[in-house]
């Protein structure tokens, strides 16, 4: 356990693990985290036997649980979460313009809706060029279990110690 001086060289004990709360944590800490946790759902419905005939469209279905949050938030924060793990898990090879070629049409559903699967999003992804059936992936907003927090970190210890980081 550490410890530090306090006030007037009094000394205190300071947690050796300290409690924090998610207030604490960055947007680059939590989008990270969301991340990775997304990239384990579409590795585990993805297949890399069946790669994706790039450029590819995009289309997205929310399925949200009530309507407090905004349109523009929901779509923009999900995009770019998906975009960067479809990237890391190696779906896609950059999510740029070479490779995304744009966005079809995005769709809300609420509880109450026909068609609404429980909170979470619907990725369809179609290669522009291709007549492949277009792939879909259903990501579940939820709180990952254990093994998928273990398995993210895992993974993301693994990714910095590739690129040299300790």
């Amino acid at each position: 356990m550490r410890e530090s001086l306090g006030q007037k060289g009094s000394r205190r004990s300071v947690r050796a693990f300290p409690r924090w709360s998610l207030a604490e944590l960055g947007y680059n800490d939590l989008k990270r985290g969301h991340q990775l946790v997304t990239g384990i759902m579409l590795r585990r419905q993805w297949r890399p036997a069946e790669p994706f005939a790039v450029p590819v469209v995009l289309s997205f279905d929310y399925h949200e649980k009530d309507r407090h949050r905004d349109k523009d938030g929901v779509s923009s924060g999900a995009r770019k979460i998906i975009l960067d793990a479809m990237v890391d898990v190696g779906m896609l090879p950059t999510d740029g313009n070479r490779h995304v070629w744009g966005f079809g049409p995005e769709r809300f559903f609420y509880d109450g809706d026909e068609g609404y699967r429980g909170s979470g999003v619907d990725v369809e992804v179609a290669g522009r060029a291709s007549v492949a059936p277009p792939r879909r992936f259903w990501l579940p907003a939820r709180l990952p279990d254990f093994n998928e927090l273990r398995e993210a970190i895992e993974v993301g210890v693994r990714r910095q110690l590739r690129k040299g980081n300790p």
